[in-house]
C-alpha cells in the first residue's frame, strides 16, 4: 500500500492520504517500521500525503506517539530519522 503513490491525483490522492494517515495513527511504531523498508524518495512522497491528512484530521495523538518513540532507546538510527521526518510533517 505504501508504494502505491504513482499517478494519484484529485479524489484518489485524498483517499490515499486518508488511508495512509489512518495506518500511521493506528499503529505508529509499525508504520515507522514499514517506512523503513522504503526508499527516502518514497518516504518523502508518503509524508506529502500525511501533510494533507493532517489538514483534515487532528494528528496530535499521533504526534505524541511519535515523540514517545523518538525518546525510546530501542529505535534505530534509521527509525529515528523517519520519526523526525514525520514529526516535521505534522507541524
Amino acid at each position: 500500500v505504501l508504494k502505491a503513490t504513482t499517478g494519484l491525483d484529485g479524489v484518489f490522492a485524498n483517499q490515499y492520504a486518508n488511508v495512509v494517515g489512518k495506518l500511521c495513527s493506528g499503529n505508529t511504531a509499525k508504520f515507522v517500521d514499514a517506512l523503513g523498508m522504503l526508499t527516502s524518495e518514497q518516504v518523502d512522497k508518503i509524508c506529502g500525503f500525511l501533510k494533507f491528512y493532517a489538514t483534515e484530521v487532528d494528528v496530535s495523538p499521533t504526534k505524541n506517539q511519535l515523540n514517545v518513540l523518538l525518546k525510546s532507546s530501542e529505535v534505530t538510527a534509521k527509525q529515528k530519522s523517519i520519526i523526525e521526518k514525520l514529526i516535521k510533517t505534522f507541524k
